[in-house]
């Protein structure tokens, strides 16, 4: 009787563990390994043109990518890893919509409206690399010019002060090329580049009593706590290089 009773055990399990394997078989037939993979420009190159190397293009963890199956409307997540990357198991021959949702700053910066989003998996089969290529907005890209600028006017006055043993004066100036603290430091600027401010009637502001210095530009949607020249003056987030007391 017992012997019966674990043949029939037995059995039992070598059909549900065949039953799996048959299950598995045919998921793996309709279903393909759908890989995400998000990588943007890099929003830091200001450097670049001062001979600093760095990659034009970077991979973006933090992003929420969500796939919807508009058939049965199930809705799969998941968050982007350092490489930029999330993996998806899709059935085959269903039609999705991906969206792309922004968790942290960096990601807001980029252009979301170009990104296609509808795809069908009926050609697709095992592994699959989507990658999406994402272009820093207009105003990320003109906040990447303010800073550039600024970084080029410290390297100026520097070598100004080499040569004349102080800064140039100047309370507030605005900074354009008729502005008196431009036209000083005009010799020491790269005449390929004139570094104003990207938007009309806006501008950079200096300050200098000689000994120190106080170079601001207002951006407009880049003020990643990472970037060592944010800081917070006189109730906002501003690009500032030299000494932050300076017209206290």
């Amino acid at each position: 009787m017992n012997q019966k009773r674990n043949k029939i055990i037995v059995l039992s399990s070598l059909v549900f563990i065949l039953g799996i394997i048959v299950w598995t078989i045919f998921i793996s037939k309709n279903s393909i390994n759908y890989t995400v993979s998000i990588v943007g420009d890099n929003p830091d190159l200001e450097n670049s043109s001062l001979g600093v190397s760095q990659n034009s293009v970077i991979p973006l963890d933090g992003f929420l990518v969500q796939i919807t199956d508009l058939n049965t409307k199930n809705v799969y997540k998941k968050i982007t890893g350092q490489d930029g990357k999330v993996i998806f198991k899709l059935k085959k021959n269903k039609i999705y919509s991906l969206q792309l949702i922004p968790q942290t700053t960096l990601n807001s910066l980029y252009d979301l409206s170009q990104v296609s989003s509808q795809f069908g998996t009926a050609l697709i089969s095992g592994n699959y690399i989507k990658e999406i290529r994402l272009n820093l907005k207009e105003e990320a890209k003109r906040d990447m010019m303010r800073r550039q600028h600024l970084l080029i006017y410290q390297i100026a006055l520097e070598n100004y002060k080499i040569h004349r043993h102080a800064y140039p004066l100047a309370k507030e100036d605005n900074l354009f090329p008729q502005s008196t603290t431009y036209k000083r430091l005009e010799p020491y600027l790269d005449k390929n580049i004139i570094p104003i401010d990207p938007l009309p009637y806006h501008y950079y502001k200096y300050s200098s009593d000689g000994q120190s210095y106080l170079l601001i530009a207002f951006p407009e949607i880049d003020t990643r706590s990472i970037l060592n020249i944010v800081k917070e003056y006189q109730g906002q987030k501003v690009y500032l290089l030299g000494d932050i007391n300076l017209n206290k």
